[in-house]
Order: C-alpha cells, then structure tokens, then sequence
C-alpha cells in the first residue's frame, strides 16, 4: 500500500455529540460525507476501540455507556442516547460508517487505540473498562511499584481478549481493515521491561495479521489491510516494546503512520521508517495533527506563576505552514499523508479543517509552489513525550554558569536542504534578555552576520502578537529577524547556535529561548512588536 493517500482518523466522539436525536444515522452520513467529499479523505479510519470500551455494538468487549445508570454529564447522556437510537434501529455506528464509506467507493479501516487511560482522570472515570476492574492483577506495574490504569501486554489474558475485540470487528463488519493504534496512550508494559519483552509484542502483531488472513479465507475476500499508527521516530519504538521494521520485514503490515501523540511536528523522522519500508509493500503516512503544541511557559521562566501555561494549542495553520509540514515529509520520504484529531475542528471550524485538507491533496510539484513556514514549538512540557522521546532539546536555558556556552536549537526544514539561497525570514525570542546583554547567533556553526539581523526589537511588557497569531501574549524579550538571503547556507538538517556572551551584572534571572520560526518566500513587512534596540553582537 504505497498510492498516494490521504488516510483520515475520527475518533468519533464529536461525530457522535453532533448527532440529531431522531436523525443519528443521517447525521453520521453527513459527518462522514464532509470528510470524503469535502476535504477529500482517502481512507478514513474510524477510532471505534479504545481497545476494550467500544463505540460498535459487541459480545467481547463493552459498548460505551451500554450499562450506565446514572451520567455523570449531560454529554454522556447524548453519547448513550445516541448509540442506543442506532441499535433500537438494527445497526450501530460502526456499520453506518463503513456503509457510508463505501457507498462513496473509498476505504473505511477500524482503528483500535492499544492501550487508553482516559479513565485515569476523574473526568472520564465512566469509560473504565470492566476487564481492568475484574483483573487489576493485569495493571502495569512499574518500576516504582506505582500501579497504572493501562493493562499489561504480558499477560495472555489481556492479549487473548484484545485479540478477540479485533477479530469481532473484522468478522461481523464489511471494514477494509484494521489499524492499530500505537500512539494512544503508548503504555503497554512496564516501562524499564519494554525493550525486553518486544519479542510478546511482535507474537501479538503476528497472530492479529494470521486472524486477519484467515478471515479474509472465510469471506472470501480481498487480504484485508493492516495498518499501524507508530512513534515518530524508529528510536522510541523499542522503549515501547514495539519492533515496526520486523512487522514490516515479515509482511504483515500495509502501512505505518509515524505521528506525535498530539501535536503538528516538523521533525518526525519520516526517513527511517522508509528506509525499511523500502522495497516492500508498506506504506509511510507520517501525521498530520490541527493542534500546535502546549507553546511556552513564558511566566514559569518570569515567576509569574510556578506552573507552564498553555496559551497556544488551538493556533490556527496557514497554508504555508502545512506546505512546509508536506515539504518536510515527502524529501524525507513519504508515501502520502495521515490527518488525526481534525475531527475536534469539524464542529466549530470545517473551514479550516477542509483547507488543511485541500492541501494536502496537492501533488509533490504543488507543495512547492508558494511559500512555506516552519514553526518549531516546545511540543511537550516534560522531559519525555508520552512516547519517551527526549524533549529537553525543545527549550534552551541560559544561567550565569552558561555564558560563553553556545547551545544549538535543532531544526529540519526541506527548504535549502542542498544549501541553495534562500529568500524570507528566520525568527526567534529569547526572553529574559536585555538590550545590552551580547548575543552571538550562527547557523550550522557559521557565524550569522550583522547585516543579516533585519531586526533586533525588545518588548517589556506582556503584549499581543502581530496579526499573524492574534492572542498570543508574550512577556519580555528580545525579537530577533534573520534575513535568509544573507544567512549561512541551510543544510536540511540545521542547527541554530546562540551564546550568550555576556549579560549586564544587575539581572538575576536567566533566559530562554523555545520557538523558532522560518518563513520561506516571505516578503512581508517585519514584525512590529516592541522597540528596535542594537545588536551588541
């Protein structure tokens, strides 16, 4: 499964509160014509497990709100009511969707979190699953002797009735496949016992790949599509007791979708899954995600108040960002692209949910066409992503003890990857910095010259952003806007390097600097925020 595709992941739990009491099937149908008609969705692959609680109706595991006595919100009440209006009718959401689907002649697969802990949070303590209340013996148990909500693979019991749930789907559905879902919530084993008990991990993958070929003996069908959504790097995979290249190596996988738990990034490492990929029938969809990251702890840096802030999730991708995004994936060796969480739009924004989809039907000459932005967000405010990749790169602190230390804020961008000259806009804060405290700036160890900082402005209060991103509300710092054409070659792989040389003796407080912007083919007006101040450079 290598074609050029657009897969789409819906988790359907906006689709069911859009539901019309009375109407559920309809609304369903309109949900799933917006995705494939509207933004033009390939392959659209239903979240409808989670793995134990389900959506569909079913004997193995439990149906969402099936039993419930009590709601414990108004939402979960609508939830239930609308299932049980599809079964009232002889169906369920499940079989409404895949219909739909195919009456549009596209792929429907059924996507099957593997692990989920939703239920950790008093919020969602509804959706515990009845297996984990009657076997807390099958909880991971971690290194600390802390007792998790996540089920551990090592047990038989928890993988004999997963694989009972996947077998169910795909016996009593017309989907086209499974996909499993590896992202949601990355939790299998204990976590210092994953590497070690990869070989339980790939057995599961081998018998869930066997169960699928003998179904599709039985019902005399077409093989039926497997699909994973994995880490976005190949070096998390093993952290997680999860081995993709042997899956794909033994051909029992049609595609992998590298993706970040939650956030849009730049930096998934799209050409190591290719690479073992290549030469055989699975296919690469890196992700594609609609929110941008927890932004920056701005007052935690400033003390303002001990915990980070989240003032950016929802920003709003242009276009330019997305083709950035695209450029990215396909010089690093994508195959198409998958869009998850775009379903949280759906209701209040479909327009900018169908134009992040509308380019990403663009052929590979088309994403070239026009400007790109790359925007490199702290993306997780932990050391590690829920995946356990390392975050402490994300963000650069300079204290009294680091000056004269340069330290080097990674970026790949596919713009100049073969060092051509290129036109726009490099941009960053470091906030925290005085106008006379000396910064030196190099890129990819060359040392940025004067002439190339277009801009060097200070802000010393909390102020709004340019139009470009309304709302956001930055604390002091000192803007810095780099002329392309004038900067050192980019090499794909880039490296921005800032030393802070010296700072004035009567701050006590150190800087940081965690977001990085470049825009390529920009020709606008340059920011306008704060007062321009000189390079001490």
């Amino acid at each position: 499964m290598k074609d050029r595709l657009v897969i789409c992941n819906d988790d359907g739990i906006q689709m069911l509160h859009h539901c019309v009491p009375g109407q559920v099937e309809t609304s369903v149908q309109q949900w799933v014509d917006f995705f494939l008609l509207e933004c033009g969705v390939d392959v659209f692959a239903f979240c409808t497990a989670r793995p134990d609680k389900t959506h569909h109706e079913t004997q193995v595991g439990e149906r969402d709100y099936d039993f419930m006595e009590l709601a414990p919100a108004q939402a979960q009440l609508h939830y239930k009511e609308v299932l049980d209006e599809l079964r009232d009718q002889g169906t369920d959401i499940l079989k409404v969707v895949t219909d739909r689907v195919h009456h549009h002649g596209r792929r429907v697969m059924a996507s099957v979190r593997m692990s989920d802990v939703h239920h950790a949070s008093e919020m969602y303590r509804s959706l515990t699953p009845k297996i984990m209340l009657d076997h807390p013996e099958w909880r991971i148990v971690q290194d600390d002797g802390h007792v998790d909500v996540a089920l551990d693979y090592t047990f038989e019991g928890v993988r004999e009735h997963r694989l009972a749930i996947l077998e169910e789907i795909v016996t009593n559905y017309d989907v086209d496949g499974l996909e499993l879902d590896f992202m949601r919530s990355c939790r299998y084993f204990p976590a210092h016992l994953a590497e070690e008990r990869i070989p339980i991990m790939t057995a599961f993958v081998r018998d869930v790949r066997a169960m699928m070929d003998r179904v599709s003996e039985e019902k005399e069908c077409e093989r039926l599509v497997l699909g994973m959504r994995v880490p976005p790097s190949v070096e998390e995979c093993p952290g997680l007791g999860l081995d993709p290249e042997r899956w794909v190596k033994e051909g029992w996988v049609d595609y992998l979708a590298p993706s970040d738990f939650m956030w849009f990034d730049y930096g998934t490492q799209v050409e190591t899954y290719a690479a073992f990929c290549k030469d055989t029938d699975c296919g690469v969809y890196p992700c594609i995600n609609p929110f941008a990251a927890e932004w920056v702890d701005h007052r935690a840096i400033n003390a303002y108040t001990p915990n980070p802030v989240n003032f950016n999730r929802r920003v709003f991708f242009s276009n330019a960002h997305v083709r950035g995004l695209l450029r990215n994936f396909y010089t690093w060796g994508a195959d198409g692209i998958y869009s998850f969480n775009f379903c949280c739009e759906t209701i209040d924004n479909p327009s900018y949910v169908k134009r992040v989809h509308d380019i990403l039907q663009l052929d590979q000459e088309s994403i070239w066409l026009g400007d790109a932005s790359y925007f490199y967000l702290p993306i997780w405010r932990k050391e590690q992503s829920p995946s356990r990749a390392d975050q402490r790169w994300r963000t650069l602190r300079f204290g009294v003890e680091d000056i004269g230390q340069r330290q080097c804020f990674l970026f790949r961008m596919a713009d100049g990857c073969e060092g051509q000259v290129l036109k726009g806009r490099l941009r960053f804060r470091v906030y925290n910095l005085h106008e006379r405290d000396v910064l030196q700036i190099d890129l990819n160890g060359v040392v940025v010259s004067q002439d190339a900082i277009v801009a060097r402005r200070k802000t010393n209060i909390h102020v709004a952003a340019d139009t470009r991103y309304q709302g956001m509300h930055v604390p002091p710092h000192i803007a810095y806007e780099i002329d392309l054409m004038k900067c050192p070659p980019f090499c794909g792989e880039n490296a921005l390097g800032v030393t802070v040389v010296s700072r004035v003796g009567d701050i006590d407080s150190g800087c940081m600097m965690e977001a990085v912007e470049v825009d390529v083919g920009w020709d606008g007006i340059s920011q306008m925020v704060g007062y321009e101040v000189p390079n001490n450079a």
